[in-house]
């Protein structure tokens, strides 16, 4: 039982298994993207969530994490990642607009 709680702790359960996951991983409590999830997904079209155009877009993700008050924890964080273990999508290391690529196959002419 923890302290005070009346609570039996399972060390074994799901919980213990997502704190082991999470161990070590980056605080990024209160980051902006979470309440722009559309707009930073590389799956998803800037037409799709109602933009005219990818730059558009773009515009919107960079004003939200200019103001982000994760964006010095991402920076850190999403710097120290190597190439292949980065998440798709902008983040606040990312300079260059990232869905300038994205589905360039459906782009295509047939």
């Amino acid at each position: 039982m923890t302290a005070g709680t009346g609570h039996r702790v399972d060390r074994d359960g799901p919980v213990a298994l997502a704190a082991e996951i999470l161990r070590g991983t980056a605080d990024l409590r209160g980051a902006k993207c979470v309440e722009y999830r559309d707009e930073f997904d590389p799956d998803i079209r800037a037409a799709d969530i109602g933009y005219d155009d990818e730059s558009d877009r773009w515009a919107i993700v960079q004003m939200v994490c200019r103001a982000c008050p994760a964006r010095g924890a991402c920076w850190e964080w999403s710097s120290e990642l190597s190439h292949h273990a980065r998440p798709r999508g902008p983040l606040a290391d990312v300079f260059i607009n990232p869905f300038s690529a994205v589905r360039r196959w459906e782009r295509r002419s047939a």
